[in-house]
């Protein structure tokens, strides 16, 4: 009965008023790198977005990342409890298989199913992660609020709040672009996603055994998460576009200038020299 309680400590600190105020103060700063995240990701394919749709899916992404997060935070307890290597690499698969099957089946909805723009909806899950970071983020805070690594545990916040946007946000474009040929279904991509997210999770789970935010696996999750988003982005973002739009966007997304109306200054004696 003992050990069924301390399940419940996880969430505890976000049920009285206080706590429900931090959680909310958590979210509102975790939700702001992610709204500049999804603006800044779809700025250039919004003209393939339908606004009905787009805020469809950022309304069950937030949903999703509640979910995520407290059936992550029941998980990291029983982790905690058990204490066991086998139990946490357990658990982190069944979880990585868990967290991509609700990305598979909202991306699979008859609205979204088999569209080419089903990859950038796929951004929205960034949100996911927000919530998640919100609620862990805050819990581990609240608990350790007069502890004197507090500063600590502040950056591992930050830290693990980009590196579960990126990640999250990589899984959701993946899935898409996957959901946008109708081949989401299969055994081998359920295999893939279930690998490609098992460093992510299993960073996770070691930090709830370990009991406290340990800034290196943060770390480590973050630089693993922004290897696959960008991995992810530059492969499936312009495939998903017309040939006629894919070398537009890769001359400009991700993180590149789009130099295609720069002309060089021989181009430009060239055509001072045609009109003349």
């Amino acid at each position: 009965m003992d050990k069924r309680l301390n399940i419940f400590n996880g969430i505890r600190p976000a049920m009285d008023l206080t706590g429900q105020f931090g959680l909310l103060l958590s979210s509102g700063i975790a939700i702001i790198p992610t709204a500049l995240f999804i603006y800044f990701s779809l700025k250039l394919v919004y003209h393939k977005l339908e606004d009905k749709k787009l805020y469809f899916m950022l309304g069950l992404a937030l949903f999703t990342g509640v979910l995520v997060g407290v059936f992550q935070t029941f998980m990291g307890a029983y982790v905690r409890e058990s204490g066991e290597l086998f139990i946490i690499l357990a658990i982190a698969v069944l979880f990585s298989l868990f967290d991509n099957l609700f990305k598979i089946i909202l991306l699979n909805l008859e609205r979204y199913r088999t569209k080419p723009e089903t990859t950038f909806y796929g951004v929205c899950f960034s949100l996911t992660g927000t919530m998640v970071v919100a609620l862990h983020g805050f819990r581990e805070v609240a608990q350790e609020m007069n502890s004197p690594n507090i500063l600590v545990l502040i950056v591992g916040y930050f830290i693990f709040l980009f590196a579960a946007i990126a990640y999250h946000a990589a899984m959701g474009i993946y899935n898409g672009y996957y959901s946008s040929l109708g081949k989401f279904w299969t055994f081998s991509h359920i295999s893939r996603v279930t690998l490609i997210s098992l460093p992510f999770n299993g960073l996770i789970f070691f930090w709830y055994y370990s009991s406290h935010l340990d800034l290196i696996s943060v770390s480590i999750g973050l630089t693993y998460s922004l290897v696959i988003l960008y991995v992810i982005m530059k492969k499936y973002f312009p495939m998903s576009l017309p040939k006629d739009e894919q070398k537009k966007l890769t001359s400009s997304f991700p993180w590149k200038k789009d130099h295609r109306n720069r002309k060089s200054l021989g181009q430009r004696f060239k055509e001072i020299s045609e009109r003349d």
